[in-house]
């Protein structure tokens, strides 16, 4: 690769955008080597912890008793944790850490006439006697340490029990949150890269001023992309005067094309100003339209390099 592609708009948007897809496909891949599987039983709520919201399986189908045999859970698909209930009391936490932990401590005192049969083991055997509790008016990153160790903490209090938060819930919660933000991102980087490739900075000036003249003055006009709104671009690409420049690059029709721009913007102002949280269909639109852009520029790339050979 010469000088020119590393420095290229469509390459430097690209490796933009994998820095953050590896960043949150590392962190998604950690998380679930640690966590497994979790059970079909559980109904979900929303409660706020600290404020910030995290995802809270409610008991259901998860409680076990202290002397129940591990043979009869062999054949169930077992949470990560599972509350050790009797009656409304907590007595512990049973879960994978918990059960290999109890396994090498009677696997050390297994003899050459008497080996150890894990299915053997009862619940209280394996079982974390102390778990610790977080309230659902906590922040959950005071509980960080805990999930770590832990990979969860129950809600409530050991005759209250309201719910478990585990690592993949506070995950699962950040996603939900952050990934508008990233797609956006995305389309932003992917537009300016468009618009890069398409026209100059003294053309880009140029659609510019006469493109944006009823919203600056002279003197504000802002000549850069960096400087301009979502909706600058949407008025310098989707403009008649100045779609020859664009057409090559985003393709189809411009009315189509600013459409979708458009359409974007709208979203876009619904998640930057908090206004609620976007629907399915919003979230698909985002994710159809960014896939569209980066379509558009490695195709206005493809067909670059092709020329100058």
């Amino acid at each position: 690769m010469n000088d020119d592609e590393k420095t290229s708009p469509r390459n430097t948007i690209l490796r933009r955008i994998c820095f953050i897809q590896v960043g949150i496909i590392t962190a998604a891949t950690a998380l679930l080597f640690v966590l497994m599987t979790r059970e079909f039983g559980f109904f979900w709520h929303t409660f706020m912890l600290g404020g910030l919201g995290a995802s809270i399986a409610l008991q259901r189908n998860i409680a076990k008793k202290p002397e129940e045999k591990l043979e009869y859970l062999a054949g169930d698909r077992i949470a990560i944790a599972m509350p050790v209930v009797v009656g409304r009391e907590v007595l512990g936490l049973f879960s994978y850490r918990t059960f290999s932990q109890a396994v090498i401590a009677h696997g050390r005192a297994a003899t050459k006439n008497r080996k150890l049969d894990p299915l053997e083991l009862t619940v209280d055997e394996c079982m974390e006697p102390k778990p610790h509790f977080a309230r659902v008016t906590d922040e959950f990153v005071e509980w960080f340490d805990v999930i770590d160790r832990s990979d969860s903490v129950l809600i409530g209090s050991p005759n209250r029990l309201q719910g478990i938060v585990t690592a993949m819930d506070i995950l699962r919660y950040l996603y939900r949150v952050a990934s508008p933000f990233v797609l956006i991102g995305e389309v932003e980087l992917a537009i300016r890269a468009l618009m890069q490739m398409a026209v100059d900075p003294v053309t880009l000036a140029a659609c510019a001023h006469e493109c944006l003249k009823d919203k600056y003055e002279a003197e504000t006009m802002p000549t850069e992309l960096q400087a301009m709104t979502f909706n600058d671009y949407i008025q310098i690409v989707g403009d008649g005067r100045r779609w020859g420049h664009f057409e090559p690059f985003f393709g189809g029709n411009r009315v189509r094309t600013r459409a979708k721009l458009e359409q974007l913007r709208d979203i876009r102002n619904v998640i930057f100003h908090f206004r609620r949280e976007i629907t399915v269909e919003e979230h698909q639109t985002l994710a159809a339209n960014r896939d569209w852009m980066l379509r558009k520029a490695r195709t206005a790339d493809a067909r670059q390099k092709e020329g100058q050979q």
